[in-house]
């Protein structure tokens, strides 16, 4: 039995690092090539596996996209509640502003290859195109409770969060996905803090 059991814990570590190499694969695939681009058999090719081997893990490249994102849910959040400070932070000044946009930044670098391959293919498919809005809408709001504190709040407090939270999403698919050269993070975050402290603060 215990040999049964050695053995079952093999191929089961065995099989969780062949699929971690899949998804590796395809993370370095998707900051090279747009998900359209990308083919089952470039996966395999980048992660030194035989084409097969990929089905045995995901059905198709959009089941592996969907366990890409899974995996960034599952991470970014107590990341960015780590790089705020914890739950208790707000908007009130500039130095607030920097943090947040900061943390936004390092997060979506840190997962660039995630959000640029949903991003993608949310432009053709229903499915991703609700799991996109769906991480939107979270940042959404917790830009708007931030902004209804403020004194004074913005008319309309989750349309400026919508502004803001998408003006934060394109700027980063725009410089990560397309910058040459790869952009200078100190350079974008002070920038992106420029634009967003001048819009909710008034300077």
């Amino acid at each position: 039995m215990g040999g049964r059991q050695g053995q079952t814990v093999t191929e089961t570590s065995r099989a969780e690092r062949t699929a971690a190499g899949l998804k590796a694969a395809a993370r370095r695939l998707l900051t090279r090539k747009s998900y359209a681009d990308i083919r089952i058999t470039d996966t395999t090719e980048e992660a030194g596996r035989a084409a097969g081997s990929f089905y045995r893990y995901f059905t198709d490249k959009d089941d592996l996209l969907r366990a890409l994102v899974a995996d960034f849910e599952s991470a970014v959040s107590g990341q960015v509640e780590d790089m705020l400070g914890g739950p208790d932070h707000g908007l009130a000044d500039r130095e607030d502003v920097r943090k947040h946009v900061e943390a936004y930044w390092t997060s979506y670098r840190t997962h660039h290859a995630e959000m640029s391959g949903l991003f993608q293919a949310a432009a053709v498919s229903e499915e991703f195109r609700a799991i996109h809005l769906r991480l939107r809408e979270h940042q959404v709001d917790v830009w708007t409770a931030h902004l209804a504190q403020n004194d004074p709040a913005p008319a309309d407090p989750r349309l400026a969060a919508l502004g803001v939270v998408c003006l934060l999403e394109y700027f980063c698919y725009e410089l990560m996905h397309y910058g040459e050269p790869a952009p200078d993070d100190r350079a974008a975050i002070a920038a992106l803090t420029d634009l967003v402290a001048r819009g909710v603060l008034g300077g």
